[in-house]
């Protein structure tokens, strides 16, 4: 797929289709917030990590693009992808990882299998 008609993909789902994101290995689930720039100007995907709303953290849009490309092209999405791909949601810690993975879930035929292997 394309840049375009994946970021097109993306914003279609999320948050009309996806608007919480199962954590990997509990029973918790990080909440959407909203799609708004961040103070650089950047598309971000706003969620809290938990149901009490406490902490609030961003996943650049372009950076879930590139995310979606790198599976496409690789077949695999690991954590160590994640760090490559989404400098900017890495920084705000793992919990973009979920994030990026369950959308990638949604858009491609890609499943969370476990710590060490990621998504396949």
């Amino acid at each position: 797929m394309k840049k375009e008609e994946i970021r097109r993909q993306v914003l279609g789902i999320v948050p009309e289709e996806l608007t919480e994101f199962d954590k990997l290995e509990s029973n918790n689930h990080s909440l959407f917030d909203k799609w708004s720039n961040d103070r650089e100007g950047r598309e971000c995907l706003y969620y809290y990590v938990s149901r009490e709303k406490k902490y609030k953290k961003r996943a650049p849009l372009d950076e879930i693009v590139n995310s979606v490309m790198r599976y496409e092209d690789q077949g695999k999405f690991d954590r160590g992808d994640f760090k490559e791909v989404c400098e900017i949601a890495n920084r705000d810690g793992d919990c973009g990882y979920v994030i990026v993975g369950r959308i990638l879930e949604n858009l491609t035929d890609a499943r969370y299998i476990n710590r060490k292997l990621g998504f396949r």
